[in-house]
């Protein structure tokens, strides 16, 4: 230590430790300062995504109950339409109020609202065309209300119930487990509700994700914000990141009396493995842990970015999990419309996707015709039931109504980014292979090759079922139909795959269908 110490007092060993200092410590120190930065910055960007993206599933399942609650108020209008007793509305509203010219507000179901929204001419326009309404009552914590209109210039009033509409007790949270969210309107601004009881505070500790809620076309009212907030996950672990920047500089400072190239090439390459490891956990790689064996704080440093990174994995999962669970929910909803439709967006969804895998398809397709089939009805959530559920024809206008079922579903998915490869599953799965399908009536290849497929599943598992117009097919009837519909209704090469299916030992698990005794759909629908 002595002799160390002489040698570090000559004018000599200063210049090169000076040079040393400049050429190897700084850059050193920059490249480590590089990677915090990246480190964070990524972090962020991807807490804000996911959380955006949870925002939009949030945003779904309020729209998703908003048209339930609209549901129980269309049946105690149609009731009051024709003069009978209105059934008792479950947990979705907490009040009704009919409203009648000049008179005052009466009380049907629930406790009396004390201030009702005003109606604008535009809503007045809207009501006017059939359609429910959604208004914000008044006052620091404002109520939801739909309206519906009734002859004689009268109206039926709903306050949705707030333990309902943003989960309390019983009902699933809008919110992801762990994580804050408000939700606000924008015309007028109001805090609808808050989670923590407070408007969400921006930090720097913490990631904040929106998205918007379109109620303009189906309720003639203004979008909703819905702002997401959580700690970022990797609080510590930046922490921890930054004290080791300074232990890093010691051990630069010492690597210059101990040793010369070879402890600088050790001391430069677990900062690069953490480089490489921070770009690969952006691009979304969490298989590929940083492998740093130097048995120095930057191989504590790499275990701790690794157990961040499985961390922030685990949590992605749970995420698409979550995502999964409400995309499944939200299928259900579009088939619980109906006791006629029950399970046949699982149905479709299942057989599509074996037909999928007999045509060779990859991971990528499979997964769009999983989220395609789930949703590919979902325009069907604004059709009445008692359209849905009519025994016999359909006149023109009904018809037309039901036929615009996969423009207003692909409406409805538009504006989330996540659905944007479902459109053409949900928007053309009722188009036929020679150009006289709906709603765009494109042929051949111009119809989306995934839509083609889900085409074939949804009619097979339409006629295998019992509908109120008629009894359901035999399956072998069924596989003769599609077989003879190749180049008129279907592709062929799609056919051709659904007959290979068929006649293969996957067909009894791709077509499982339990069915409902079509008494009980009959007394279901009356």
């Amino acid at each position: 230590m002595t002799s160390l110490r002489a040698y570090l007092q000559t004018k000599v060993a200063r210049r090169v430790f000076g040079l040393f200092l400049v050429c190897a410590v700084v850059p050193t120190v920059t490249l480590i300062a590089a990677g915090y930065w990246l480190v964070a910055r990524e972090l962020r960007s991807q807490a804000a995504w996911q959380l955006a993206q949870a925002g939009k599933i949030s945003g779904a399942l309020l729209l998703a109950r908003i048209h339930a609650a609209a549901g129980d108020l269309a049946e105690v209008q149609q009731s009051i339409l024709k003069q009978r007793a209105h059934p008792t509305p479950g947990d979705r509203l907490r009040s009704l109020v009919l409203v009648r010219n000049g008179s005052p507000p009466s009380t049907l179901f629930g406790s009396p609202v004390l201030k009702l929204p005003a109606i604008s001419p535009v809503v007045e326009t809207h009501l006017a065309s059939g359609r429910p309404a959604l208004l914000v009552g008044p006052g620091a914590k404002p109520g939801v209300f739909l309206v519906r209109s009734l002859p004689h210039s009268a109206q039926l009033w709903g306050e949705i119930a707030p333990s309902y509409l943003w989960g309390d007790g019983e009902n699933e949270s809008v919110a992801p487990a762990g994580v804050d969210i408000c939700v606000h309107a924008t015309s007028p601004p109001a805090p609808l509700y808050c989670s923590t009881g407070r408007p969400l505070q921006a930090s720097g500790n913490l990631a904040t994700g929106t998205s918007s809620v379109f109620l303009g076309y189906e309720f003639s009212a203004p979008s909703w914000k819905v702002v997401l907030q959580q700690p970022l996950i990797s609080a510590s672990a930046m922490a921890e990141f930054g004290h080791t920047v300074v232990l890093t500089g010691i051990l630069g400072l010492s690597l210059v009396v101990l040793a010369s190239s070879v402890l600088l090439r050790q001391s430069l390459d677990p900062v690069v493995r953490l480089q490489e490891g921070t770009r690969r956990l952006a691009a979304g790689n969490f298989s590929s842990p940083v492998q740093v064996t130097s048995g120095d704080e930057f191989e504590d440093l790499a275990g701790s970015f690794n157990a961040m990174a499985t961390d922030l994995h685990l949590s992605i999962e749970r995420l698409n999990e979550m995502s999964w669970s409400t995309l499944e929910a939200l299928g259900r909803t579009i088939d619980a419309n109906s006791p006629w439709t029950a399970g046949h967006s699982d149905r479709v969804t299942r057989l599509s996707m074996a037909i999928g895998r007999q045509l060779g398809l990859g991971p990528d397709d499979l997964d769009r015709l999983h989220r395609g089939g789930l949703l590919h009805d979902i325009g069907k959530i604004g059709i009445s039931p008692a359209i849905l559920d009519k025994p016999g024809p359909l006149t023109p206008t009904e018809m037309a109504l039901v036929r615009e079922h996969p423009v207003v579903g692909a409406r409805i998915l538009e504006p989330i980014r996540a659905f944007a490869d479902v459109l053409g599953i949900v928007r053309h799965h009722h188009e036929r292979f020679n150009g006289h399908g709906y709603p765009d009536g494109l042929a051949g290849d111009r119809i989306p090759r995934l839509a083609r497929v889900t085409a074939v599943a949804d009619v097979y598992d339409a006629l295998v079922s019992d509908r109120p117009y008629r009894g359901r097919w035999e399956a072998d009837r069924a596989v003769r139909y599609i077989a003879h519909s190749g180049n008129i209704h279907f592709d062929p090469e799609v056919v051709a795959a659904f007959l290979e299916l068929a006649g293969s030992a996957d067909w009894a698990e791709a077509t499982r269908h339990p069915m409902i005794p079509r008494r009980q759909l009959l007394a279901d629908s009356a």
